[in-house]
């Protein structure tokens, strides 16, 4: 999705497409290639469709930016998740259990 703000904005108004993009001066097949990014939006396009949906210009066609990565206490790198992660779990836990294995029991009490 290239605009969330547009499509937010759309499903706010609880419009129909087709009266967005007539209220707008674009013709349906146009404005459904413009959502969904398969077709470049002039300026003019960018303003009647603002004047449509009565949203900002500028917060409409803001290109979306990743979140910041998040770093919990007691961390200094970035919290990791997926594959990488638990892999390294399962190999360090397979090492606490072979060194479970290997070193002798002890028992207390009567022999």
């Amino acid at each position: 999705m290239k605009f969330p703000n547009l499509v937010y904005a759309i499903s706010l108004k609880r419009l129909p497409h087709y009266e967005i993009a007539q209220s707008a001066r674009i013709s349906e097949w146009r404005f459904s290639r413009l959502l969904n990014g398969r077709s470049e939006i002039s300026s003019a396009e960018r303003e009647r469709i603002a004047q449509a949906l009565g949203f900002d210009q500028g917060w409409l066609f803001e290109t979306p930016k990743p979140p910041k990565p998040r770093i919990f206490e007691g961390e200094t790198t970035p919290a990791t998740c997926g594959y990488a992660q638990q892999s390294a779990v399962r190999a360090s836990d397979e090492v606490a259990g072979e060194q479970e294995r290997s070193s002798p029991k002890y028992s207390y009490g009567a022999a």
